[in-house]
């Protein structure tokens, strides 16, 4: 294995930037870094754009680190300063970013974490996502980092989505760890934004102060595909200040924290929002057809107001496919006193209109009112919908139909007002309204508006198909008339609704300045009200107001000190078994009421205590046992109570009787005020009043909150035997004069307080602990309890165990190990007295690595070690991985032989196992040497193409699995892949089809397959050879790169025709008209080959120029082929064929060679070459000299050619 691949495939390298380390640019790092590489950013400033390049790297900071991506253009909007987008996974802590004029980090199909980072002032006008851009699947996680300032501005150029994370296509994010965004300001979602199957999780984060346009002060989910689908999950965060700002000419403007439409799976666990605001609606989120449940639990909205609908939230649906319901427990709703702003127009306590705190669907619109709502266990407290126009439910308004319910149950709604109606909830069109067990306080509809009537000073319920109210409280609720407008149901109004019952519920100083002070109903089909308590009620018609009823029942209720008609019906109703007493009057209208027949009694109730006195705390309606209304009633109890004479066979009249009535424990105490009504949990030994311990007398009442007896005591208090409990100074074991030390509780009976002193000498209340009778004054003080035994207000500390510590500070004495100075250990135990065991500070804690890869090996680093005395879901107590990002690969994982990888994390990748174990040279099957078949495959080295078997073909060094028969066409470009001479897809023999395309070569007009019709191409048996025309004489050169184009031996430059196309170079004369390409004619050419000899005669034309036969040197006339030794005399011519230097006459015929001529008959001629003025011979002379001498220079010019 090569030096580079076991680096590659090591954790452990590092390297570092700035301050004289390896590199000066974080970019350089990264272009020589490695897979896993951590990259150490000293302190100091850095300016570029950055790209991981698909390398999975950490960059550690150290010391303040801030780099400037300013001006960078990397990412799908060209404005990101850090790319990461080839599937890597990188991690960055401790340092800062900056883009002035974009956004930092793009993550495109990758995983980005993020620890310690800062980012502020970054961002544009249009940037979405100034602090990360996510899509494709990428992974973002961010822990206890900061977000300062990003976005854009407030002028409506202002595009941003995503002022800090803009997340797309199936991205998801987590943050967590105390992470904060800050001041940031967007267009829509002012911190965070996503569109199409993203997944938010936000962990114990705070989102302060952050700004929109439009949508969403903090989170945006805004898909854009109808298919998408969408996760929102929030817990043990903080939503604070955040804000729709925006001009009035823009819509939309709703969610002051959280905006979310579409379908989504929402929770919200353990938030706080407060001081949120939107222009439009819900002042803390906005949730539009996600087509569930919006899970609220254990959460507080304080102080959220939004100028339409839902101060802090609004729900609605989109169409019936899309609903939208909210599901709200444990949580409170809060706002300032509403004294402050009601009515004012200026400060808002809720929102202007339907609902102050929750608003579900819209009035407008049925396709978006298909909602629902549940509550439990929560309070609303302040809320106000404070419109003339829509002022409509204090607390809750809600418009949806009768596919949908709507329940409340265990929830107090405490001082909430509306203008209109629904001083705390507002209903319209539902199928079912469940009140259970809840209570209702000082809730109001009133205001300056005298247009409209006003109903239901705590409950307003409109067309609902069934409404039940049953064990709960209504006190100090109001309705008020306006000047020309009617006011009706101080607590409850009702209309138009089928099934109406009212059972086991208290309504006490309830008012109204019109007609039915407590419950006002018009239009109900079937109505019941059995076993309530109508108290003192003000009104001006009824207290009871009832109109077209179908069918109603009003049996076993108290109507007693009620200021008005206790009842009033225009028709004739049942009205039997009921306790009338001291009331302006008992009925009014068409039902009669006679004392004395029907069940009817005019009696005292004889409630156990009750003061009309507007505090409800103190009140316990449970009858006392002397009470006429025990056993006065119709039907049976369901609790017979604690007294002896309550037989369950007959219904008791009142709120704490009747088939209704519940209580589990059978305590006698509503479950509305029981401290504890399970009888699993010793429910029927706690009740308001009881005697109980110390421990459990949480339950009791305590009037006048001297801390005995109190129904809402935290901690302790003491057992029942308050003598005055009007009297706050007036309790057991208060320091009170000698005349009232008939209080003092002596529960310890040491003679010291005394609950009845019967006449006994009792001393003053100054038992300090009056449940031990071994402590009292005049104790002596024993060191060993650690205690004050004398009530002398000091200590004799004893320390049993000798550690420096007393008991009353050391949480285990018996062990000198065990103190508040010791080391926390990782034991089980307590070990330095702080109430926590075995935490993370432990000084043998262990170091526990991120196990990213969930391979059970883990990887060392500083920024995400954590230490803990117990495993960690997602880490490892090792960092011996040496692929984090790999879980096939770890110490003791299967070694895949030959792979280039070290699965098993020992350095190296096993190599498959030598084929000459023995080391002889020869291979250990075939017995072959190795020199000759060096991988012993069976196959000579000469005829193997992998012949070291390393998996490399020798020749081209590709992967043998990439090209299996090493012939340079990688497989799937290979017809025969694995060179077997036949073709992978047909079977036939891959030479009677070269190209192995179904056409045999005999049939096929391009054989070889490389593209050439046969008549173009050099040889359509060869796919390596090319078309005629680029490479002429077919020898595999390019004609541009081929010295001897035709292919004839002859270089180009030596050749007359180098193209071989049968024309002359030069002359462009047909080679068969001048074989040589000297520009004479064969014919005229006496050596037209051009081979150097004389064609007719053969002898070299260098020594034979005119090629007459006789060489230059016996010739005469070297340039005269007629002119020559040999040649044949004509008579009388003046010319001497024969060189004899003499002319045959005619009287004689010379025919002997010269060598025998005698010279008869021949005349004397010149020198051959003299010049002579004779004129006797034509064309000998100076004429014939000149032609002689151009024969001479083109004889020269074909030499020298």
């Amino acid at each position: 294995m090569s030096l580079l691949s076991i680096i590659s495939i090591s954790f452990s390298w590092a390297s570092s930037v700035g301050g004289g380390g390896d590199y000066a640019l974080i970019q350089d790092a990264i272009d020589m870094a490695v897979d896993g590489e951590v990259i150490e950013v000293t302190s100091g400033s850095y300016s570029e754009c950055l790209d991981t390049l698909g390398k999975n790297l950490t960059f550690q900071g150290s010391g303040f680190v801030f780099v400037d991506v300013s001006g960078c253009s990397l990412g799908e909007q060209s404005d990101h300063g850090v790319y990461i987008g080839l599937g890597e996974t990188v991690y960055f802590s401790d340092i800062s970013f900056e883009n002035s004029d974009g956004g930092v980090f793009y993550v495109d199909s990758s995983n980005l974490f993020l620890s310690n980072v800062d980012i502020s002032d970054s961002g544009s006008n249009s940037t979405k996502g100034a602090g990360v851009y996510a899509i494709n699947n990428a992974s973002v996680d961010i822990s206890g980092s900061a977000f300062s300032s990003n976005g854009g501005g407030t002028s409506s150029t202002n595009t941003v989505k995503g002022a800090v994370v803009f997340l797309d296509d199936g991205a998801s994010l987590n943050v967590h760890s105390g992470t904060i965004f800050e001041n940031n300001m967007a267009y829509q979602g002012g911190v965070i934004a996503g569109l199409d199957d993203v997944e938010v999780t936000v962990d114990d984060v705070g989102f302060l102060n952050n700004t929109v346009l439009s949508r969403g002060g903090a989170i945006l989910l805004f898909p854009t595909s109808s298919t998408s689908v969408n996760e929102l999950n929030i817990s043990n965060s903080t939503f604070s200040g955040n804000t729709v700002y925006v001009q009035q000419s823009l819509s939309g403007s709703s969610g002051g924290a959280i905006y979310v439409t579409g379908i989504t799976d929402v929770q919200l666990l353990n938030v706080d929002f407060d001081n949120n605001s939107s222009k439009l609606d819900g002042g803390a989120a906005y949730f539009e057809g996600i087509g569930g449940t919006v899970l609220i639990d254990d959460c507080s909205f304080e102080n959220n107001t939004a100028d339409h609908y839902g101060g802090a939230l609004h729900g609605r649906s989109d169409g019936s496919l899309a609903p939208t319901y909210f599901e709200i427990s444990n949580s409170e709703f809060v706002q300032p006193s509403s004294a402050v702003c009601f009515g004012t127009g200026s400060t808002l306590c809720g929102a202007e209109g339907l609902g102050g705190f929750v608003a579900l669907g819209t009035p407008q619109s049925t396709q978006q009112s298909h909602v629902g709502l549940s509550i439990l266990n929560t309070r609303f407290e302040g809320g106000e919908a404070d419109n003339s126009q829509e002022g409509l439910g204090g607390a809750i308004g809600i418009y949806t139909n009768t596919d949908h319910s709507i329940s409340i149950e265990h929830s107090e709604f405490i001082s909430n007002r509306a203008e209109l109606s629904g001083g705390a909830i507002f209903i319209y069109g539902a199928a079912e309204l469940n009140v259970f067990a809840s209570i209702f306080t000082e809730n109001r509809v009133e205001g300056p508006s005298s247009t409209y009537d006003r109903y239901g000073g705590s409950i307003f319920a409109d067309s609902v198909v069934s409404v039940s109210i049953s064990n709960s409280l209504f006190g100090a609720n109001y309705v008020e008339q306006g000047n020309s407008s009617d006011g009706s149901g101080g607590a409850v109004y009702a209309q138009i609704v089928s099934d109406l019952d009212v059972y086991n519920t208290i309504f006490s100083e309830n008012e109204s300045s019109s007609k039915g002070g407590v419950l006002s109903f018009d239009t109900v089909t079937d109505l019941e009200i059995i076993n309530n308590n109508v108290l003192s009620t003000v009104a001006a018609d009824g207290a009871v107001w009832l109109s077209t009823i179908t069918s109603g029942e009003i049996t076993n209720n108290v109507f007693a000190e009620n200021l008005a008609a206790a009842l009033v019906t225009d028709t004739s109703l049942s009205a039997t078994h009921n306790d009338w007493n001291n009331n302006t009057s008992n009925s009014s209208g068409n039902t009669i009421i006679s004392i004395g027949t029907d069940g009817n009694i005019g009696d005292s109730p004889g409630f156990t205590s009750y003061t009309a006195d507007g505090n409800f705390e103190n009140d316990n309606y449970a009858l006392d046992c002397s009470s006429p209304l025990i056993d006065a009633g119709l039907y049976t109890d369901s609790s017979s109570g604690l007294c002896s004479n309550n037989s369950l066979l007959f219904g008791d009249i009142g709120a704490f009787g009747g088939e209704h009535f519940v209580d589990s424990d059978g305590d006698g105490f509503s479950v509305l005020f029981d401290c504890e009504d399970d009888p699993a949990n010793g429910g029927l030994f706690a009740y308001p009043g009881a005697a109980e311990l110390e421990s459990s007398s949480a339950c009791m009442i305590d009037a006048d909150e001297d801390g005995y007896g109190d129904s809402n005591a935290s901690g302790n208090v003491i057992a029942g035997g308050d003598c005055d409990d009007s009297e706050e100074f007036a309790y057991p074991g208060a320091a009170e004069l000698d005349s009232t030390i008939q209080c003092l509780l002596d529960g310890d009976g040491d003679g010291y307080g005394a609950e009845n002193p019967a006449n006994q000498s009792i001393n003053g209340g100054n038992d300090c602990d009056d449940s031990d009778p071994l402590i009292s004054p005049g104790i002596p003080e024993d060191p060993a309890t650690g205690y004050d035994d004398n009530c002398d207000g000091s200590l004799t500390l004893v320390d049993g165990d000798g550690d420096g510590y007393s008991a009353t500070v050391d949480c285990d004495d018996t062990d000198a190990n065990i103190n508040a100075d010791a080391d926390e250990l990782c034991d089980g135990v307590d070990n330095n007295c702080d109430g926590q065991t075995d935490e993370s500070t432990a000084v043998d804690a262990s170091i526990w690595y991120l196990d990213y890869d969930g391979d059970g090996f883990g990887e060392d680093s500083s920024s995400f070690n954590q230490m803990s005395c117990d495993p960690l879901d997602g880490y490892s107590d090792n960092s011996d991985d040496c692929a984090p990002f790999d879980a096939n690969s770890y110490p003791g994982a299967p070694e895949i032989i030959g792979d280039g990888i070290d699965q098993d994390c020992d350095g190296v990748d096993q190599q498959p196992d030598s084929p000459d174990a023995d080391g002889d040279g020869l291979c250990d099957e075939s017995g072959i040497s190795t020199a000759l078949d060096q991988d012993c495959d069976g196959v000579l080295n000469d005829d193997d193409f992998d012949s070291d078997g390393d998996g490399i073909c020798d020749d081209s060094g590709v992967s043998v699995a990439e090209d299996l028969d090493c012939d340079g066409i990688l497989n799937d470009e290979d017809f025969d892949s694995n060179g077997d001479g036949i073709c992978d897809d047909s079977g036939v023999s891959v030479a009677e089809d070269l190209d192995c395309d179904g056409i045999l070569n005999e049939d096929d007009t391009d054989a070889d397959g490389d593209g050439i019709d046969v008549d173009l191409d050099c040889n359509d048996q060869d796919p390596s050879l090319g078309a005629l025309s680029e490479d002429l004489d077919c020898d595999g050169i390019l004609n541009d790169d081929d010295n001897d184009l035709d292919g004839d031996g002859i270089l180009n430059e030596d050749d007359f025709d180098s193209d071989g196309d049968g024309i002359c170079d030069d002359s462009g004369v047909s080679v068969t008209e001048d074989l040589d390409c000297d520009g004479i004619l064969n014919e005229d050419d006496f050596d037209s080959d051009g081979d150097g000899l004389c064609d007719d005669v053969s002898t070299p034309v260098i020594d034979d120029s005119d090629c007459d036969g006789s060489l230059n040197d016996d010739d005469c006339e070297p340039l005269d082929a007629s002119i020559h030794p040999n040649a044949t005399e004509i008579p009388n011519d003046g010319i001497d064929q024969d060189c004899d230097e003499e002319d045959l006459t005619d009287s004689e015929e010379d025919t002997s060679s010269e060598a025998e001529d005698s010279g008869i008959g021949k005349i004397d001629l010149p020198p051959v070459g003299a010049c002579t003025c004779s004129t006797s011979n034509e064309g000998f002379g100076f004429e014939r000299g000149w032609m002689l001498g151009l024969l001479g220079l083109l004889f020269y010019r074909r030499r020298k050619d």
